[in-house]
């Protein structure tokens, strides 16, 4: 009889630890974080980045999606160009290793500008005269004939100002619809040591 009661009662403990264990893997319960790949990680990061893209491009006040190259295709003598479609700029490769940078485009502030990095010539900045020829080359090439008309205007009207500081011509065009319409002469770029940087062009809004 006590043999008897001894075997039901381990039994019962048996089955009691028996159902304990099961409840207890039952409940525990471990959760793991998803494994992200390198591949995910990148996809991810394109969507933030084309995402970013496409607000910037709304938020901008001029359509940067029509700004194109088409401004200088229509010059034949710049055929052979590198287009830079996030600067909007055309990069033109000239004589004597010099460059010409054509802009045509903006997001808050449409410009239209040219700059013709060129060796040193020995030119003063006081020699007005001669840097406007180089602007009317520049102009010729970017404006349409109006504007082109009203540079020559303000040019034979003298309507502008000079200033020449740190060893950079600045000239300010007045009586114009634009917001800026510039001349510069810079003998001290930083990019450009041993050239002479100059730039013209306006911005409208």
């Amino acid at each position: 009889m006590k043999l008897l009661l001894k075997t039901i009662i381990l039994a019962a403990v048996t089955i009691s630890c028996g159902n304990s264990s099961i409840k207890n893997e039952e409940e525990i319960v471990i959760e793991q974080d998803p494994v992200i790949t390198k591949e995910e990680t990148s996809i991810e990061l394109n969507n933030e980045q084309t995402k970013q893209s496409i607000e910037d491009i709304e938020e901008c006040i001029f359509d940067l999606k029509t700004q194109t190259d088409d401004f200088i295709k229509r010059i034949p003598e710049f055929s052979n160009y590198k287009w830079d479609d996030k600067a909007k700029t055309g990069i033109i490769l000239l004589k004597n290793n010099e460059q010409l940078l054509l802009k045509r485009g903006g997001c808050d502030h449409f410009e239209i500008s040219g700059k013709w990095i060129q060796q040193r010539t020995g030119h003063a900045l006081e020699e007005i005269p001669y840097w406007f020829e180089q602007c009317r080359w520049i102009s010729k090439r970017i404006l349409s004939e109006i504007d082109y008309a009203s540079l020559e205007k303000m040019i034979q009207d003298k309507s502008f100002e000079v200033d020449i500081t740190n060893n950079r011509l600045y000239i300010n065009f007045s009586n114009h619809d634009y917001i800026e319409w510039y001349l510069a002469v810079d003998m001290d770029d930083e990019t450009h040591k041993n050239n002479v940087v100059i730039e013209t062009g306006y911005y409208l809004n």
